[in-house]
């Protein structure tokens, strides 16, 4: 079981669009997987959330595991998918989801049952036309 990290905001990153840079700009993140267990592969739903007053395209997301307060049972058994590459427009002021792959060893340990774990959002954005 993932706990929902606190809404934070991006850090924004260039990205060369069409052979052209475009200024970068900021969103937040925010998600959570339930029902994890040894062998499990789940989706993790990220919440990301534009208050800028122009659209905007994420370009970019990853997520880093942070430790389990459960003794024995290590971040490194969640494993979600090091960045995930899209292009997911979202409309000034408004909100979208987007599925994000996150699995679980088949030899993670028992101490993992009903464990938690904080995790931390990174993306880019630029601004949409």
């Amino acid at each position: 079981l993932l706990s929902p990290a606190a809404m934070q905001m991006i850090a924004s990153r260039d990205f060369a669009l069409s052979g052209a840079r475009r200024p970068t700009t900021s969103f937040t993140v925010r998600g959570s997987v339930k029902g994890l267990y040894p062998g499990a592969r789940k989706r993790l739903t990220l919440k990301i959330k534009n208050l800028q007053r122009y659209p905007i395209k994420v370009k970019m997301l990853e997520v880093k595991v942070r430790k389990s307060y459960k003794r024995g049972c290590t971040r490194r058994w969640v494993k979600p998918k090091r960045r995930v590459k899209i292009s997911m427009r979202v409309p000034a002021r408004s909100r979208a989801r987007v599925a994000y792959p996150v699995k679980m060893p088949k030899r993670a340990p028992n101490a993992c049952q009903g464990a938690r774990w904080k995790l931390k959002f990174t993306g880019g954005a630029v601004r949409a036309r």
